[in-house]
């Protein structure tokens, strides 16, 4: 079975075309192991990444005003196993953050993810913290919109002042979700925001 990339991403957090920005903002260094070491220095953020991601910015209008979304997408395929990767982080107005319930937030965040899929269902979640800011981690699995196909994503979400880090792998449901350790546990923050 083969996903449909550009049907993912889209379905995941990006709902619209994607604008492509300059990378001056980021490094990319290649390692002998074939990945990247990903440092967004507008993001405050490093992270190991199978290859070299695409970089772009999705602005929207909310209720809170504009907000824009900068993601950082993969797609690989791995012993004809395809896997999605994905950062994103957007800053909320400061004033939002502090009159609203960090752990609400981020389990919102979560349940907002496993909508975007059909007929979810949650397999595991726990609270996780990055440098004593709160997170969440959540597998779960749903099926596709487009394609219909049955999927699975582990998700890490950190709240970090007024800025919130959305970590996801996602792969069909058959596939293991092992590959994607290295991914989250290198993910670090670079300085304070």
């Amino acid at each position: 079975m083969q996903l449909n990339f550009k049907n993912i991403t889209i379905l995941i957090l990006v709902s619209g075309i994607l604008n492509s920005c300059a990378s001056s903002a980021v490094t990319v260094i290649n390692r002998d192991d074939g990945s990247v070491s990903l440092i967004s220095h507008e993001g405050n953020f490093s992270a190991l990444m199978p290859e070299k991601p695409r970089r772009s910015v999705k602005k929207s209008a909310s209720k809170i005003g504009d907000l824009h979304n900068f993601i950082y997408t993969c797609m690989i395929n791995k012993d004809n196993i395809n896997y999605v990767f994905l950062i994103s982080y957007v800053d909320y107005p400061a004033n939002m953050i502090q009159s609203t319930n960090s752990t609400l937030l981020i389990r919102n965040a979560v349940i907002g993810s496993m909508k975007r899929l059909g007929n979810p269902r949650l397999i595991t979640e726990k609270a996780i913290t990055i440098q004593n800011n709160p997170g969440h981690e959540a597998i779960f699995t749903g099926y596709q919109n487009i394609t219909g196909k049955l999927v699975m994503a582990k998700e890490r979400i950190y709240l970090v002042k007024n800025r919130m880090f959305i970590l996801l792998m996602m792969t069909e449901a058959t596939n293991s979700h092992n590959i994607a350790d290295k991914f989250f546990n290198s993910f670090q923050l670079t300085t304070n925001i």
